[in-house]
């Protein structure tokens, strides 16, 4: 858990999400041979996988056939076994890779997607992302964790082959494949190969496992009485590496810094101005362009903060106008001349292009008068730095389009200290600063937590039916990975059919119909197995 704070995890919500489904699928390997509850559990939380990061589900089932193929091999290449032990799951795992193939394509959400989107790497050089590895690298403690991972590799070797044939222990081993791809600088090719590290969880476990060993391992000298005592302090040992990590991963991560939101004040502050502006025109609904432009120390890390650019900006629109947002990158007079901002930097120049293109075509299909934003956020440097000062006058504008009338037909807003301007006769409004926020009342509190236990009211129903005669350990890792992942597909299904925003009517009647589905297989569990006639998670002692 110490190590889910350091760089590969924080952030990178879809990776970490999808890695909770899996890790809540591993427990159904084993049963998935025999039991109808299990392959369902498993399917459950593949598919839910699929839709929170295709490319890691990618690499997982990868990892379940080779599984299949150490079973073959270590059963001296007796094919029917390996049908036998390993087929129903590489065939739920296959039909689920399917699913979300035609899902993705026929678009079940509003239009058809690429897979291929699923992993974008940045436009940067092999020589930043192997900064970024060190970095991450660095985060990690290597030389803390190192000797616990190293341990738990050796705890399973050294268990032989009854470990070999544990599901459990072989994922373990071959979940670590993904992680040749931190490797990929070596055949000189150039993506961000820190990220592989937040494709598997398998090093995570196996110093936690490592953990575990040395632990046992010192205790039980210190169970001989006398000096041997002493050795408990290799115990302590390793829960001091376990409080560095969540030292370093709360440090480096901002987690327990209140200030450390994902929007500064005064950004917030802005954009809760421009909220407030496009919310009281006449007209709602009409696109809005924000113009944004930067000089980064690295050239090409102008693609870094467009991409945060274009994530924050959407802070300052309207409820149910998030799909009306675009971005243009560049001087505001090139955009209202309707062409692209161009330096010279491949980079720069073609994300001018493509963002320029993409709000003509959004403009073009509304078939309204664009409104033009340019916040002083998102352009404290670069073309626009200072380009409109205070309220919009003719004069500003004339200073902004140059000589050359402007070919784009739109109104402007200016956002500054908290200040939203209109020009052409468009209301002014000022945004007062916010009160310091209080604390949350009691009643608030309560209000939230009857929310959470609701919300795992579906797994805490479901789970008896998916683990028979679960113990308290499966039912607190088990209850809220059923919860989310039928809530999730619940969702997903909801919006499919009505292709409408996600209410709060539509968010009530996803949760009642997986409530229903809960309370449903708990009936249907009451005249389940018992525990002794089905084998759950790993059966190596």
């Amino acid at each position: 858990g110490s190590l889910l704070l350091t760089p590969p995890f924080v952030g990178y919500l879809d990776n970490v999400l999808c890695l909770f489904f899996l890790a809540a699928a591993l427990w159904f390997i084993t049963p998935a041979r025999d039991s109808w509850p299990a392959r369902i559990g498993l399917g459950l939380f593949l598919l839910a996988s699929g839709f929170t990061h295709p490319t890691t589900l990618a690499i997982f089932l990868f990892v379940l056939g080779a599984m299949a193929v150490v079973r073959w091999m270590l059963t001296r290449f007796d094919l029917r076994q390996v049908v036998r032990s390993d087929g129903p799951v590489l065939a739920i795992g296959v039909a689920m890779a399917i699913v979300t193939y035609i899902a993705w394509k026929v678009g079940i959400w509003g239009r058809s997607a690429s897979l291929s989107e699923a992993a974008l790497a940045p436009p940067y050089g092999s020589h930043f992302f192997l900064e970024r590895m060190r970095e991450w690298l660095g985060a990690m403690h290597p030389l803390l964790n190192g000797p616990l991972f190293l341990a738990g590799v050796a705890g399973l070797i050294v268990a032989g082959k009854k470990a070999a044939q544990d599901d459990l222990t072989r994922v373990a081993i071959l979940w670590l494949a993904p992680l040749v791809g931190l490797f990929g600088f070596l055949g000189g090719l150039t993506y961000p190969y820190y990220r592989f590290f937040n494709t598997t969880l398998a090093w995570i476990l196996l110093v936690g496992l490592g953990a575990y060993f040395a632990i046992r391992f010192f205790m039980a000298i210190a169970a001989r009485g006398g000096l041997s005592r002493l050795a408990a302090a290799g115990a302590v040992a390793v829960l001091v590496i376990i409080g560095a990590n969540f030292a370093q991963g709360l440090g480096a991560s901002g987690w327990n810094n209140p200030a450390g939101s994902w929007l500064s004040t005064s950004e917030k502050r802005d954009l809760d101005a421009l909220r407030a502006y496009l919310a009281n025109l006449s007209q709602p609904d009409r696109p809005v362009v924000f113009v944004v432009d930067n000089k980064p120390p690295a050239p090409f890390q102008i693609y870094g903060f467009t991409k945060l650019a274009g994530n924050t900006s959407r802070y300052g629109l309207p409820d149910g106008q998030v799909d009306r947002g675009f971005l243009y990158l560049g001087a505001l007079r090139n955009l209202l001349h309707s062409r692209p901002t161009l330096t010279g930097n491949h980079t720069y120049d073609r994300l001018s292009k493509g963002f320029l293109a993409d709000a003509q075509r959004g403009i073009a299909a509304s078939g309204r008068k664009p409104l033009v934003v340019l916040d002083s956020a998102f352009n404290a440097s670069g073309a626009n730095a200072g380009a409109l000062i205070g309220p919009l006058s003719n004069k500003d504008l004339t200073r902004a389009l140059g000589a050359q009338p402007a070919t784009l037909d739109a109104d402007l807003v200016k956002v500054d200290d908290g200040r939203a301007f209109g020009s052409r006769g468009g209301p002014t409004l000022v945004i007062p600063s916010r009160p310091a926020p209080v604390h949350a009342s009691i009643w608030h509190l309560f209000v939230v937590l009857v929310g959470l236990i609701v919300l795992l009211l579906p797994g805490f129903l479901a789970v008896s039916w998916f683990v028979p005669s679960a113990s308290v350990a499966e039912m607190l890792g088990m209850v809220p990975a059923l919860s989310m992942a039928l809530l999730a597909l619940i969702g997903i299904a909801a919006l499919a059919i009505a292709r409408a925003p996600f209410s709060g009517l539509l968010a009530w009647v996803c949760v009642g119909v997986a409530v229903a589905i809960g309370a449903c297989l708990r009936v249907r569990s009451w005249n389940s197995l018992p525990r002794s006639q089905v084998t759950y998670g790993s059966d190596l002692s």
